[in-house]
């Protein structure tokens, strides 16, 4: 079976300053990753690169069998922030509604468009917000409606930028919850500093930091693992071991990790 993405000995740089070197990643279908790293170490960079947005110095890329460039109208897209005219009259329909404009001929959005608007929104648990302009919605209600715009595309894979960044805790949870039901028919690779997130819902962590290290969740010591979810401080270490380290056990590079704390 094809991967859905394929990234073999992937180098990319901005000017002079190598930001990706040797990446070389593998994700079946039904995965969901959670790319963790530091500040600056790729992982937003990495996200570009599948969708064509940027392209390799050297290696190469494939998502779902494809060029990025080609196969990125089947990948749902959800950005950390959208850049909008909060002055300008979009209802939450009306966003949802953009992720249909490359599937369908210039025009007016139809019935069907609509429909699966709706359907999206209803997924996501938002269809009574559906006339509501989305700059008067929480950080919460409004990460749900680009959600729903991306499913209304009906992709095949979601990649999701710090999906729950400047959510409270309630939303946090709604998020993940949405996220872990999503991923029970698509693939999912979420970009994301918060520790919950990534336990609470990868079946793979991805570590990214210049290099790539990819690790199966169920791999990791689950002692360690409880210990992160229990509010402790835990490390996860950019090297290829990629394991979860409490802080009080060392071992944990400190020029090579991150910290991340619930």
């Amino acid at each position: 079976m094809t991967p859905i993405i394929s990234c073999t000995n992937v180098c990319f740089s901005y000017g002079h300053h190598e930001v990706l070197h040797e990446i070389n990643v593998t994700v079946e279908q039904n995965s969901f990753i959670g790319i963790v790293g530091p500040n600056g170490g790729g992982k937003t960079t990495l996200l570009r690169l599948l969708l064509g947005l940027e392209k390799p110095n050297r290696g190469k890329i494939s998502l779902l069998g494809q060029a990025p460039e080609k196969a990125r109208k089947y990948a749902g897209y959800v950005p950390q922030h959208l850049q909008y005219d909060e002055k300008f009259p979009a209802t939450v329909q009306d966003i949802t509604l953009m992720s249909r404009s490359g599937l369908r001929p210039i025009g007016p959005f139809g019935k069907n468009d609509k429909i699966k608007a709706h359907n999206a929104l209803s997924r996501v648990g938002m269809t009574k917000f559906i006339k509501r302009p989305f700059a008067q919605l929480s950080g919460g209600q409004q990460q749900r409606v680009l959600i729903a715009q991306a499913l209304a595309g009906e992709p095949k894979i979601l990649l999701f930028d710090e999906p729950t960044a400047n959510i409270d805790t309630e939303g946090e949870e709604a998020i993940n919850s949405l996220l872990r039901s999503l991923a029970q028919s698509i693939t999912v690779v979420v970009v994301s500093h918060n520790v919950n997130t990534v336990l609470d819902c990868a079946s793979h962590v991805l570590c990214i930091n210049r290099t790539a290290s990819m690790n199966a969740l169920a791999d990791m010591q689950p002692e360690l693992i409880e210990r992160a979810r229990g509010g402790g401080v835990a490390i996860l270490h950019h090297e290829l071991d990629c394991h979860v380290f409490d802080k009080q056990g060392g071992g944990a590079c400190p020029t090579n990790s991150e910290t991340l704390k619930k």
